[in-house]
């Protein structure tokens, strides 16, 4: 379930990117690449945090495109932070990258109202989440308890780990997964040859806020890259959407995307 409402989540994603259903469901499909490697033996927090990552990521971009502000979504981005926060504090990245991308984009174009009310429903998301759960533990007597062994326990994951020993693993969990730089540099490629200011160039900074957030434990485990899986969508579809206006038709397309696959 947790699969499908992400692929789906992830699918709402490229159509921000190309109107072509073909194009969607390969951008989707190549984007899964790494995640039986990523999967581990699952049952994971990451795995379970996906649909709110890829339905944020969403909700982030048809407003980065479009400027058109729906409380509603505003709303589930903040309930998704709480709960991707609750299960594990690395989670966070998608709204780590585009929140202060939209808090900027509001200051400098001065939009106040839009301003007040992003501030407004998302935290309120944010405070339903955390109160509903707080008022569980609080029930059951289990509060202090969970602070401790939330806090207390990702708190002695991160100690002990130095910037270079950072900066290695990012670059480790960069190249692990070829995929993830296949699309990132020839995604980057076609955009710059586009000679444009576009919003998908925010997917670059919320990949690198990826990389960092999930090597902070210095632990390089295979299921915590699960998490680049969303990063990579976006990329993705923008390589997919390029290679289909060069092809005559779907034929042509599937073809050439059958030669890639047989080659990696």
């Amino acid at each position: 379930i947790s699969l499908f409402a992400a692929l789906l989540g992830c699918y709402f994603v490229t159509s921000l990117v190309t109107e072509n259903r073909l194009v969607r469901v390969v951008s989707v499909l190549g984007s899964m690449h790494g995640y039986y490697y990523y999967f581990a033996e699952g049952d994971i927090v990451e795995e379970w945090a996906l649909p709110f990552i890829a339905f944020s990521l969403f909700f982030f971009g048809r407003y980065l495109k479009t400027s058109e502000l729906k409380e509603i979504h505003i709303f589930l981005t903040g309930v998704f932070c709480a709960i991707s926060f609750l299960l594990n504090g690395n989670l966070v990245s998608v709204w780590g990258a585009f929140v202060p991308i939209i808090f900027i984009k509001l200051i400098v174009e001065k939009n106040w109202k839009h301003l007040r009310k992003c501030f407004i429903y998302f935290l309120s998301g944010l405070l339903l989440v955390v109160f509903i759960t707080a008022g569980v533990l609080v029930i059951h007597g289990a509060l202090e308890e969970f602070l401790q062994a939330y806090f207390g326990f990702n708190n002695s994951y991160i100690e002990g780990n130095t910037l270079s020993n950072l900066y290695s693993a990012v670059i480790t969990s960069a190249y692990k997964e070829p995929w993830f730089g296949y699309v990132h540099v020839g995604s980057l490629i076609i955009l710059l040859h586009q000679r444009k200011m576009d919003w998908k160039y925010s997917t670059f900074l919320y990949s690198c806020v990826s990389l960092v957030l999930l090597n902070m434990s210095g632990r390089q485990y295979e299921h915590y890259s699960m998490q680049l899986v969303p990063c990579m969508v976006i990329p993705a579809a923008v390589m997919a959407d390029a290679l289909f206006r060069l092809c005559k038709d779907n034929k042509e397309f599937i073809f050439i995307l059958a030669l890639l696959f047989i080659v990696w």
